[in-house]
């Protein structure tokens, strides 16, 4: 520093950025994935597909069904036995809708001279224009 009059002068600064040591820090205590929550947050999600998300969710009615059977199923083999059963949920089955396809009726083969006879001759290649 340097000092002039009533301004404080300095000298112009040579380095901007270095990494040195960096990758070493960040090492010491291993570079790890981030852990993945079991649900993603809905913060910043658009709120009106959020909400229609939460109706769907509570309104579907079939893997609902399933759900309280399975949980109805576990308390009852829970007091039976005196044993805390853990709830497995079932998966849902995909819903394939299945379309009939009519049988394919077979196609008699055409005898090779009625074949050929129906189709029209073929017509000769054009020749090359001559060169004069």
């Amino acid at each position: 520093l340097h000092i002039q009059g009533w301004c404080i002068v300095t000298m112009a600064k040579s380095k901007n950025h270095t990494s040195h040591n960096q990758n070493r820090k960040a090492h010491r205590n291993g570079i790890h994935k981030p852990i993945r929550q079991r649900f993603t947050s809905t913060k910043g999600m658009d709120p009106k597909f959020v909400r229609n998300a939460k109706f769907a969710k509570h309104y579907n009615w079939a893997n609902r069904a399933k759900l309280i059977a399975a949980a109805k199923a576990a308390h009852v083999e829970s007091t039976n036995t005196g044993k805390k059963v853990p709830v497995v949920l079932p998966k849902l089955e995909k819903r394939v809708k299945v379309v009939k396809k009519a049988p394919v009726k077979a196609v008699p083969a055409k005898p090779a001279a009625k074949a050929a006879a129906g189709k029209p001759a073929a017509k000769p290649a054009a020749k090359p224009a001559a060169k004069k």
